[in-house]
Formats: C-alpha cells, structure tokens, sequence
C-alpha cells in the first residue's frame, strides 16, 4: 500500500500567500461588510437566526450542541435561485468575547485551516466571531431565505472566505500521518 501523503488539489503555496495578501490590505475591521443586504441571500451573509447546531452523535442519534443566534450561509449563491436545489450550507458563529486580544490577533491571519475569523458588524452584539468550518449545517433553503440577513461581504472579504473555504475542504488529507 502506498504510503505517500495525498498532496491538495490546489498549489497550497499560492492559495496561502492570496490568503497573507488579503489580511495585509488592513481591511478587516473597515471594508469586510457592505450596507446593501437588498438583494436575496449570497454566500458569507451573515443570518440572525437562533437554532441549536445538529448533530449525529457517537451513537448514531440525532443530537443539537448550544444555540447559536447567528450564521453564515456558505452555500453557493447561485443555488438560492434553483427550483431543484432544496438546501444549503450554513454554519454557527461562535462569540469571541472570552479570548484574550492576542488570541484575536492570530485569529487575525487566517493562518488556521478549520477556522474562520468574522469582524463585528455594525449591530453585532460581540467584538468579533470566528467560525468552524466543521460545524457546517444543512439546512433548507426556504427556511434560509426568510431569515434576516444582518451583514453582507464585501468582494474583498467574500475572496477572503473562499480562499479559506477551499484551504479547508480541499486541503492535502494526511490519512498516513504518525
């Protein structure tokens, strides 16, 4: 059997260089949300919706962790508008208001593949946000589409988003590791 590590199936190199090359433009705090949220639902918006997380547990049953008030739809824009696409993605934002400002910073750089850091938004309740990237959620797209979207990217912020989305899912997958 070979033992060879699979490598990703993007130049990992270049994905994280764009990745340094947006986080040092200093727009995180000042251009990562736009004001228009007028249009339907897009990937990166940010949802007031509180729902506990779901979950298939250890034993194969349907479980729920905390609630969570808000959310990220990570599904493709391009879906919501599809009669035959009946969910989506969507994934809980956790609070940071309990990590030290240090903690934020390296939150900051992107540099963590399962993690995704989230600016406040004006009328965010918190500082800022981060989310798991393996918390992803189904979830239907109907019930999606009457939420209320709370925060829109910018384009800046949304290449942010999928640089890190593609770092995570098509990352190399280490089943040889030690």
């Amino acid at each position: 059997m070979n033992s060879e590590r699979w490598p990703p199936c993007y130049d990992a190199e270049e994905l994280q260089q764009n990745i340094r090359e947006l986080v040092s433009k200093n727009q995180l705090h000042t251009s990562f949300f736009t004001a228009n949220t007028s249009q339907g639902l897009c990937q990166g918006d940010i949802l007031k919706l509180s729902a506990e997380m779901p979950l298939i547990d250890e034993h194969g049953n349907v479980a729920a962790l905390e609630l969570f008030d808000y959310w990220m739809f990570v599904g493709n824009t391009c879906d919501t508008d599809r009669v035959d696409v009946l969910t989506s993605q969507v994934v809980p934002l956790h609070d940071l208001g309990g990590l030290q400002s240090h903690e934020i910073t390296n939150l900051e750089r992107y540099s963590l593949n399962r993690r995704f850091f989230v600016p406040n938004w004006p009328g965010s309740p918190h500082q800022a946000w981060v989310l798991e990237f393996t918390e992803l959620c189904a979830a239907s797209l109907d019930f999606l589409k009457k939420q209320t979207v709370v925060a829109r990217m910018q384009r800046y912020s949304w290449y942010l988003l999928h640089s890190c989305l593609v770092r995570y899912l098509a990352r190399d997958d280490g089943r040889f590791d030690e």
